[in-house]
């Protein structure tokens, strides 16, 4: 026997070329020193050569091992050490799938398993198959499975492990959660589990982590904390929770895994928005201004201009500085008390000394339930819409507001409804953010055309010899008496009253249960009205409508306004009745306000 001079594999004495390698195989018959020199050396193992070199020592069952591995390795085929090599990564796969409990990974690595033997198998004919090439497929199948389970391995471990290292890395902090009594913990449902920790608390923001809860009670606090109020702008996932109370305080619960539960809350931010104006200077101080909230510089006004800042600011006070750009020594400022969404407006003006500020329009302060802040100075509402000062001072809080109409408007530009003044208890001046009793008294002042003045004498009024009409009363007119008694408004009586009393006047005691801006004016109307006393529970008669109609139109006496919940007494001109919309048509004539 001699061995390959390239990969040292065992070959007959007769081979040309290696069988497993190739190489192509040089005999020469070695010389007689040579042979002598081998001859002794085999038989005298322990003699040291010239060289230094001793015999080789009996090999250790570990070397021959190793010895009969490398053997075996080298025989094998490249097709052979490529199914080796897989076989062996899939069975580290199986193992470190089943270290980690990934059950779907495991299965996956014994398929590949499987799969690789089965191919060395067809390979080698043990198992026959009709088709040469199967042994690829399986084997190409077999690592193709690697995509799937490297995915799924990869993606249960990097989400669930991480949880749990956060888990086991934060229980080892945790004691007895003692649940703050601060006024934003408050906000809060107290949650079950005793244990935890708290990481912020403060008047702005709320922290804490509670340990020792199952989803279930994740779940739980959840639906809880929607009790407590917080439903607005809501964001939920399987294991998150955020959402705003009504007073714009912000939540969020999300369960971090092993049992633990994080909870913030945070005070809500506002949206301020900042104009200023620089006042130019001609010849002297025309420097640029940097402008400060605190000590966190927001930009630059260059001189002269106009800038808006726009800021996200939670509750409390703040320093507006004005700093000239050019000598930090010159400044000016104004504080802000932040509660509410503000549009706030200022003008500057830059001297030598200082720069100056003039508030415009500036925070609105807090007040008690029964009071409002005005919206607006009273400079402002002059030349607005009354209707439209009406809404804003409803919307701010007022509750006590009347109307007082001057007739005024001949020829000119003043257009109608237009705010001549607006006076809280008697006094026109004030400032906004002023803070009065909601029923205070307020009236709006307001032009209308002449023309429309209830009392303004009729001129050049022939006399009328006819004898006038009665009107039809509840006392003259059973038909009246019994369609204002009527709990359908679609009755077939009221078109049978309609059609027979077309264009003659009605008397009656009624009520006001709807109004609605007629299209898109802001002071005509289309108005609802009912038979009988309010009541938002139920109605009388049929549904009489007045369409398109303004407050002088109305022709009111006793009140200088008209609302839902009024009761009056109504003087009409019977209209036409449509018993699709079940809507009966008036012309009015009077409508007198009556306790």
């Amino acid at each position: 026997m001699m061995k390959c001079s390239k990969c040292r594999a065992e070959l007959s004495d007769d081979a040309k070329f290696c069988l497993y390698c190739g190489n192509k195989i040089n005999v020469t018959t070695p010389s007689s020193t040579e042979e002598d020199s081998d001859s002794f050396k085999a038989s005298h193992p322990e003699i040291a050569w010239s060289n230094g070199d001793k015999a080789d020592a009996p090999k250790s069952l570990a070397d021959k091992i190793k010895a009969k591995a490398s053997d075996k390795w080298h025989k094998l085929s490249i097709y052979g050490k490529i199914t080796t090599v897989a076989l062996s990564v899939f069975v580290l796969l199986c193992l470190v799938a089943l270290l980690f409990g990934k059950t779907a990974a495991t299965m996956i690595a014994i398929l590949q398993i499987v799969l690789t033997v089965t191919a060395l198998l067809m390979k080698k004919q043990v198992i026959k198959v009709s088709q040469s090439w199967l042994h690829i497929v399986a084997f190409v199948f077999a690592a193709f499975l690697l995509v799937p389970y490297v995915s799924l391995f990869g993606m249960d471990y990097g989400e669930d492990d991480s949880k749990m290292n956060i888990g086991a890395e934060a229980s080892e902090e945790y004691g007895t959660l003692m649940w703050s009594d601060s006024t934003i913990a408050n906000l809060l449902p107290i949650p079950k589990s005793i244990t935890g920790k708290i990481t912020q608390d403060n008047e702005k923001e709320f922290t804490a982590y509670v340990s020792n809860t199952p989803i279930e009670e994740f779940n739980a606090y959840v639906a809880s904390c929607a009790d407590k109020g917080f439903t607005v702008d809501v964001s939920e996932a399987e294991q998150s929770f955020s959402a705003q109370n009504a007073d714009g305080y912000r939540l969020s619960v999300s369960y971090q895994g092993n049992g633990v539960m994080s909870v913030s809350v945070s005070e809500p931010e506002y949206a301020v928005s900042l104009e200023i104006e620089c006042v130019e200077n001609l010849l002297f101080s025309k420097y640029d201004v940097d402008v400060y909230l605190d000590d966190f510089k927001q930009g630059t006004i260059s001189h002269g201009t106009n800038e808006t800042f726009n800021l996200n600011l939670t509750k409390g006070t703040y320093e507006i500085k004005f700093v000239s750009a050019e000598d930090d020594g010159v400044t000016g400022g104004v504080s802000i008390d932040i509660h509410q969404d503000e549009s706030l407006k200022y003008k500057i003006s830059c001297t030598s000394s200082q720069t100056n500020v003039e508030t415009i329009q500036g925070t609105i302060s807090e007040h008690g339930e029964d009071e409002a802040a005005m919206p607006r100075s009273a400079s402002s509402y002059v030349f607005k819409n009354y209707a439209d000062v009406q809404t804003e001072l409803t919307e701010a809080g007022f509750t006590n507001i009347s109307f007082e109409i001057l007739y005024d408007i001949v020829i000119g530009w003043t257009e109608e409804g237009e705010v001549d003044s607006v006076s809280v208890d008697g006094n026109t001046e004030f400032e906004q953010g002023d803070i009065f009793k909601k029923d205070i008294a307020i009236v709006i002042t307001y032009h209308m055309p002449e023309e429309d003045d209830p009392n303004k004498p009729v001129e050049n009024e022939t006399e009328s010899f006819a004898e006038p009409a009665e009107n039809l009363t509840v006392e003259n007119c059973p038909d009246l008496e019994a369609v204002l008694t009527l709990r359908d408004p679609g009755d077939s009586s009221v078109a049978a009253f309609a059609n027979k009393y077309y264009g003659q006047i009605i008397e009656f005691d009624g009520c006001v249960m709807n109004m609605q801006h007629h299209g898109n004016f802001k002071t005509r109307w289309d108005v609802l009205l009912g038979a009988g006393d309010y009541d938002e529970n139920s109605a009388l008669g049929p549904n009489f409508r007045l369409t398109d109609v303004n407050f002088h139109d109305m022709n009111i006496s006793g009140a200088d306004s008209v609302y839902a919940g009024l009761n009056v007494h109504i003087v009409a001109e019977v209209g036409d009745y449509n018993p699709n919309s079940q809507l009966f048509e008036l012309d009015i004539i009077s409508m007198n306000i009556r306790n």
